[in-house]
């Protein structure tokens, strides 16, 4: 099943002991955003420093989790997939029902409505891919699509610099890639997170990421932000 993203970065110059890149995804679905929302919804994560490759799948009946250092990765890839056949078919039955329709006016309406509804699950079910092998054949990956509750979405140039970034770091050679440091995130922190893996998690107040206005990053203790004066809470 293909999951939506509920939040990611890139960083190709983290502070110290920084992730480089982390990848937040859950199942697809209302109830799953609902969920989320609560902090208690199955989440899985992509997520990269400099020494390994951590991917977790993880919700409050527990979590697995696979550590790859860099020394072990032997490759990466990622792709994507246009769901065109099922559009097509979508179209299909449109027309279909427009030819048996009786009338120009409803058979009309019928194929716009089929043209329409292919087009939109054209644009919204693409999958993209995204992951890593080990020397062990073992390997770590995501499939995504749009998240349109969450409004999050990674194209095809942000995974491009995801694997630049993974490779240089399993055989650097010189400066950092040319990368810029993107990302996305929902304003709802629990709706941001990986998956509590125990009722204590779920209950432990989330600490914000940064400052609305700056970006400055903020601690639960502070009411105002220390660089511009921001109101936090």
């Amino acid at each position: 099943m293909a999951l939506v993203i509920k939040s990611w970065f890139v960083n190709p110059n983290p502070p110290t002991g920084q992730l480089y890149v982390q990848i937040v995804g859950r199942e697809s679905g209302l109830i799953s955003f609902v969920l989320s929302l609560l902090g208690i919804d199955a989440t899985t994560t992509l997520a990269v420093n400099a020494r390994h490759i951590e991917f977790e799948t993880g919700s409050l009946s527990g979590f697995e989790r696979v550590i790859t250092p860099m020394e072990h990765v032997s490759s990466t890839y990622y792709g994507r997939i246009k769901p065109w056949k099922t559009a097509l078919i979508i179209a299909g039955l449109g027309l279909l029902l427009a030819y048996t329709a009786g009338g120009f006016l409803h058979g009309l309406i019928f194929l716009l409505i089929g043209v329409g509804l292919a087009g939109l699950y054209y644009v919204l079910a693409r999958n993209l891919t995204l992951g890593y092998v080990a020397d062990s054949g073992r390997f770590g990956g995501l499939t995504f699509r749009r998240s349109v509750i969450e409004g999050q979405e990674i194209n095809e140039d942000s995974l491009r610099n995801i694997i630049t970034l993974i490779e240089h770091l399993i055989k650097p050679s010189g400066d950092s890639p040319n990368i810029a440091a993107t990302g996305g995130r929902p304003t709802s922190d629990r709706a941001a997170g990986a998956a509590p893996t125990s009722i204590k998690e779920v209950l432990k107040p989330t600490a914000p990421m940064g400052c609305p206005k700056c970006g400055t990053p903020t601690t639960l203790d502070e009411a105002f932000c220390g660089s511009c004066g921001h109101k936090l809470r």
